[in-house]
């Protein structure tokens, strides 16, 4: 009798231990019954890639007790197209839908630009369950796909893979036939100049991107926001730590690279060099300084090294970074910090401020030149000029704060506004090999269809 009282406690207390040791998470949730969704409108529409559908996509909520809508999330998975859907009222795109007070669902489908044919299909879950979809423990309760075809734009038209281009810190680049692109933290890849975007992996978890450069050979350099340098040989499928050296690799300033040489600066911690592809870095001194903070690091076709400091002086390097000499820029050349810095087709040295609007083109053998501004006084705010690009003989660079902003391209004296039928606020830019423009907005990257 003892044994047994003994056997059937033991038993007790093992099923209390398992009980204990069996968490919510290995659980599927509850799930309410008779659940579905109900097709509204919105199926079967026309548009145009890239483009927003005229009509929203609209769903009911079917359920026997109304008083569990609230306690349901629609999400959605693109079957056909590299759209995506954005929440009716937020203009964003999301993963997850909410239903309102009658149980109807809305959202706002974005058509891709690699199918004439697209289907997005949506699915219906418990909230609770919204943390284990995909996981097979937590099936859809129903589900329901729309349709729609898809043609050739044109005139200014959005590109598709990118959602959204922060108005600070994108940028593009072009490497090995292929258009780079940094928004919004993350890396993309383009193969057909700048039309469809595929995100790279990331290189350190959630730390943002913000700088990303190639070299000669394809291979792909970014530097996040707190983990450094990293670089990839297979087009950002995989990713290399490249630190060995490096102090304090927060908040990364600028990247230089070269087949033979990297160039790093940091906000805290100065200016580093690598002639072994990142294997080590040589921190230089320039100025008789170590951590202040250097930029718009420009190699000339003599070899020759400039860059600014923070207080916009100028210093340059004849022996590859080992020695750095102050330069005597005239006041007229640049009045206010420095907002850009390349070298030209012809060898010149290009120069733009990030205050009054100055552009200027100087013969590095004598840091003089030209000078043009492009500040209005009427928009009373600074007027800065960055991302200076030499493409096709000509100078493109972007100006903000004046009355016509924008890219502009031409050479000294003859510059213009390059995209005067694009209305968007434009944030970055890149030259397609054709010499048309894609152009960086809010809303979006956007090229100009044929």
């Amino acid at each position: 009798m003892y044994a047994f009282i003994t056997r059937t406690w033991a038993g007790l207390f093992l099923l209390v231990a398992m009980a204990a040791c069996h968490t919510n998470d290995d659980l599927p949730p509850a799930r309410p019954s008779g659940a579905s969704l109900e097709l509204v409108k919105g199926d079967g529409q026309k548009g145009q890639f890239g483009a927003l559908l005229a009509d929203s996509l609209v769903m009911r909520i079917l359920v026997r007790d109304t008083t569990l809508r609230n306690k349901l999330t629609v999400t959605y998975k693109m079957k056909t197209g590299n759209g995506y859907v954005e929440e009716y009222h937020s203009g964003f795109p999301g993963t997850g839908l909410r239903p309102d007070a009658k149980g109807i669902v809305r959202g706002r489908w974005s058509l891709g630009c690699n199918s004439t044919t697209q289907a997005v299909t949506f699915y219906l879950y418990p909230d609770s369950c919204t943390g284990y979809v995909p996981d097979a423990r937590c099936k859809p309760l129903d589900s329901l796909t729309f349709e729609a075809t898809a043609g050739k734009p044109t005139g200014w038209s959005r590109a598709c893979g990118i959602g959204f281009v922060d108005p600070y810190g994108s940028a593009f680049t072009a490497c090995a036939g292929k258009v780079y692109a940094v928004a919004g933290g993350k890396a993309y890849r383009s193969e057909d100049d700048g039309v469809n975007w595929t995100e790279l992996s990331p290189p350190a978890g959630n730390d943002p991107v913000k700088l990303l450069k190639c070299n000669g050979q394809g291979h792909v350099y970014v530097v996040t926001e707190n983990q450094g340098v990293f670089y990839s040989k297979n087009q950002g499928g995989s990713w290399t730590e490249i630190n060995n050296g490096i102090l304090d690799h927060r908040y990364p300033l600028d990247l230089v690279v070269e087949d033979n040489t990297l160039f790093v600066s940091f906000n805290f911690d100065g200016l580093y060099r690598s002639t072994n592809n990142g294997a080590f870095w040589r921190k230089l001194l320039v100025g008789g300084r170590y951590g202040e903070e250097y930029a718009h690091v420009t190699r000339m076709p003599s070899g020759d090294l400039y860059l600014f400091d923070k207080w916009s002086k100028l210093f340059k390097s004849t022996n590859n970074g080992d020695n750095w000499l102050l330069q005597d820029l005239g006041h007229n050349y640049a009045r206010s910090p420095a907002g850009d810095m390349a070298a030209d087709q012809a060898g010149n040295l290009v120069i733009a401020s990030s205050y009054d609007g100055y552009l200027a083109v100087l013969s590095p053998a004598t840091l003089t030149g030209s000078v043009t501004s492009f500040y209005t006084p009427e928009t009373h705010s600074t007027c800065m000029v960055y991302q200076i690009t030499p493409a096709r003989d000509k100078l493109y660079f972007l100006v903000s704060g004046n009355l016509k902003p924008g890219v502009y391209s031409g050479t000294p004296g003859n510059y213009a506004h390059a995209h005067p039928d694009f209305t968007g606020q434009v944030s970055s830019f890149f030259v397609r090999p054709d010499g048309s423009l894609l152009l960086g907005s809010h809303s979006g990257v956007y090229y100009f269809a044929k």
